[in-house]
């Protein structure tokens, strides 16, 4: 028990160490910083009624800074090159109005959920592409990230939204989702192309966004599906958050898990 206690507080502090680094990184380059807890909504930013009650329900709690809620590609790029700015202009309205920030997860998964709701209908349609997704298991969607002509699409997308909303206020930071992945489902995914997929995506966002926070999500990334050690495309991809002073998170940070430990 001794031991687990002082690695805990070892974690902290390691925790505390990397959030003074962001604090000094947000004041020499101008990034929005406003920390603090965010509660990651429920369902996307399509589900209006509940980002209201929610960003409502914090308002006079200091210790919320803001939501953080999820949002699908197709919902944000309705035909190609058509672009929904009333979906994220409403969201930012209702944080300054409560004056919270919001945080976007761009979603490029979706599980349980039926076809084509996390890309627009010209990427499944369009051959070139190749249908935009994987799909596992018939119910769970993976857009291709190791495909080089999904993601050129898929980055125009980022691109709009930095030049939209990098100047707001009230948009603090965009993430996105973890970086597991089916690859054994395809044999075109492997190491190399899946890497350089999220990095290029990581590149874009931060030029993309000169203000706004760039957070990269990472969890479990097998050897099997990706025909490389996880450690070695974790680290690489690591490295690249470094260099690019983006953020680092993960939805599975469980200690002492043997999956966790060997990612």
């Amino acid at each position: 028990m001794t031991l687990i206690i002082k690695k805990l507080r070892f974690a902290l502090l390691l925790t505390l160490m990397f959030f003074m680094g962001l604090c000094n990184v947000a004041a020499e380059t101008g990034v929005k910083w406003h920390p603090g807890h965010y509660i990651l909504g429920y369902g996307t930013l399509a589900n209006k009624v509940y980002l209201k009650n929610t960003f409502k329900s914090i308002r006079n709690i200091p210790q919320f800074t803001g939501i953080q809620m999820r949002v699908n590609w197709a919902e944000i790029e309705t035909s190609k090159g058509v672009y929904n700015t009333a979906l994220i202009e409403g969201a930012l309205e209702l944080a300054e109005k409560y004056q919270k920030r919001l945080v976007i997860q761009i979603m490029d998964r979706c599980w349980n959920c039926p076809e084509n709701t996390i890309v627009p209908d010209y990427i499944t349609t369009d051959p070139i592409y190749s249908g935009g997704v994987i799909l596992r298991n018939n119910k769970d969607l993976f857009v291709r990230i190791f495909d080089p002509v999904v993601m050129k699409q898929f980055n125009k997308m980022i691109k709009w939204l930095g030049k939209t909303f990098d100047s707001n206020n009230y948009f603090e930071a965009i993430n996105f989702a973890e970086t597991a992945f089916p690859c054994r489902h395809t044999p075109e995914c492997v190491a190399p192309a899946y890497t350089n997929g999220l990095i290029e995506r990581l590149k874009n966002a931060k030029e993309s966004f000169i203000h706004t926070n760039v957070i990269q999500y990472a969890n479990w990334l097998s050897q099997r599906s990706l025909r490389k050690g996880p450690k070695a495309v974790l680290g690489e991809l690591m490295d690249e958050v470094k260099e690019h002073k983006a953020g680092w998170g993960g939805p599975d940070i469980i200690p002492y898990d043997a999956p966790g430990v060997a990612n």
